[in-house]
């Protein structure tokens, strides 16, 4: 019988099994978010692999999967990684072509990833691993024990019952719907006493079911319940709170991480209030835009945990979006109500206010207006502006200038030599406004691979000519037959061709590699992959 430590000694460890579902996975790399392999369509990365106690843990933001290597192999290929955890080391072994012997041979045929590697068929609305053969009751706000249970849950934050209906939050009492890899699940919350929640946004929903301790009700037939993941096919252009916000200019506009921080703030008088459904979701450059048509001043206040602090200094240093700090022993904006009032918060909410009008409006996308400001921000941008160009290079991650009487000479920023030219011509500011300009949208972005491709558009060679099977006569093969020159020519041209795939597609991987090998040195091996490589370009 297969046991786990077999499979891990045989596999090479956990960070193999990881591998082999996440090809872009690397240890020795600095953490990253990976594409998730839970959802078909996932254009900003959303799975995050790290250690926890020396053990690899991953977690699918955008589905909600989570767990230890085992856990992602088991939701990978549609398994109970508990009930089925046998089946799950075969599927391993075999997968993995470990050849470990095993006396219970199965017919494994069966267990398909949840997710097609070659599926391109994608609904509108699928955006997360639950398919749309969903059956989901809701339940009246009534009389029943559940239902009381269920208002008593979100009373604690003052979220009452018209509150819920302005959110179209409502109750479920049963939810089934057949997955991906063809299995049935199914949820009886009103047969179990559990308090659940669909948040409905344009037919889309997402069930929440909360963490509650068996003390919160003293119900005999409420045992408590645990944080669940149950359903949720909203997209991440669903915006909770956005069509609930009021008409017209507004003088704020609050981003929140979950949906309940959002509720709980309207409820206790702060109207102008949305949630973009976790401080993963990257706020994006259309909601901006529709959000600074109405609103000069654009706040946050995310979790007190380091995802959400680190969210926090995103928005600030990306967007300028000031952050509202919350006291250290408070964990979120909901629980924050449940300890002080509101005129606390709108203390913190003056201040922030203040902060955010000292920096002045990015210029909206597509637009051409600008608020008009005095402060120094907005002197140093248009100083700047007059006399140099800016861009950020998105190979080297490092801000670039121009001088504009200098033609096309880039050098990298120097922050502090910026500064003192600035000082030198009667302009003083921080080197923290000089930074949080250039990491604004002042600053255009440049790729520089992708330009030199780009630049030959329009002046495409024209004839017969074939150019990469002339290039391809300059390596003498061993073998000179028309065979293997063909072959040696059409994986060199299938080469070339991924190389500038890769570089203008986000997800493109070029497994293709050219090894040019003989017993011979000094024949030019070194000199003609060096030649591959444009001079402009011979730096990256």
């Amino acid at each position: 019988m297969l046991t786990k430590e077999q499979v891990l000694e045989k596999a090479g460890g956990e960070e193999n099994l990881i591998r082999h579902l996440v090809p872009t996975f690397n240890p020795n790399l600095r953490k990253k978010n990976h594409k998730s392999i839970f959802s078909v369509k996932d254009s900003r990365p959303s799975m995050s692999i790290y250690k926890d106690k020396g053990i690899w843990k991953f977690k699918s933001f955008n589905t909600g999967h989570q767990g230890d290597v085992f856990r992602m192999w088991a939701d990978y290929y549609g398994l109970d990684c508990k009930a089925q955890f046998k089946e799950l080391l075969q599927l391993i072994n075999q997968e993995m072509l470990l050849g470990l012997e095993n006396d219970s041979i199965q017919d494994l045929s069966s267990f398909k990833p949840i997710i097609s590697k070659d599926s391109t068929d994608i609904g509108e609305n699928r955006g997360s691993l639950p398919s749309q053969i969903l059956h989901i009751e809701y339940m009246p706000y009534g009389n029943s024990d559940i239902s009381r249970l269920h208002l008593e849950y979100w009373t604690q934050y003052n979220i009452s019952k018209p509150v819920l209906e302005r959110f179209h939050v409502k109750q479920v009492g049963f939810l089934s719907y057949t997955s991906n890899s063809n299995r049935f699940l199914s949820f009886k919350y009103r047969e179990k006493n559990q308090i659940a929640s669909a948040y409905d946004i344009s037919g889309r929903i997402k069930v929440y079911v909360p963490e509650i301790s068996s003390s919160f009700s003293s119900d005999l037939f409420f045992k408590g319940q645990r944080k669940s993941f149950s359903y949720k096919n909203q997209t991440k252009d669903d915006v909770f709170g956005l069509s609930q916000l009021d008409e017209g200019t507004l003088d704020y506009v609050l981003l929140t991480a979950g949906e309940k921080d959002c509720m709980s703030a309207y409820a206790h008088g702060f109207r102008n209030v949305i949630s973009l459904q976790s401080e993963h979701q990257i706020l994006s450059a259309s909601l901006l835009e529709e959000l600074r048509k109405r609103t000069s001043v654009i706040l946050s206040c995310y979790d007190n945990d380091v995802a959400g602090i680190n969210a926090s200094k995103r928005l600030e240093t990306s967007f300028c979006i000031v952050s509202i700090p919350l006291p250290v022993d408070i964990k979120d904006l909901a629980e924050y109500f449940r300890s002080y009032s509101s005129d606390d918060f709108q203390l913190l909410l003056d201040v922030a206010i203040k902060k955010a009008m000292l920096l002045p409006l990015q210029k909206s996308f597509g637009t051409k207006s600008t608020r008009v400001s005095n402060s120094i921000r907005s002197k140093v941008e248009h100083y700047l502006s007059g006399k140099f160009d800016f861009r950020l290079n998105v190979v080297t991650q490092q801000c670039e200038i121009l001088v504009k009487s200098k033609c096309d000479i880039w050098e990298k920023v120097n922050v502090s030599e910026l500064r003192g030219h600035l000082d030198r011509h009667g302009i003083s500011c921080s080197l923290d406004v000089i930074k949080c300009i250039l990491r604004s949208f002042f600053v255009k972005q440049f790729h520089p691979i992708q330009c030199y491709f780009l630049s030959f558009e329009g002046s495409e060679i024209s004839g017969n000519i074939d150019y990469i099977l002339e290039l391809s006569s300059y390596v003498k093969l061993k073998n000179r037959d028309t065979s293997h020159a063909k072959y040696w020519y059409t994986h060199l041209k299938k080469w070339m061709i991924r190389a500038v795939r890769a570089v203008f597609e986000r997800d493109g991987i070029n497994k293709h590699a050219l090894i040019l090998c003989s017993p011979k040195e000094n024949i030019g091996k070194s000199y003609f992959c060096e030649f591959l490589c444009p001079l402009s370009l011979i730096s990256y």
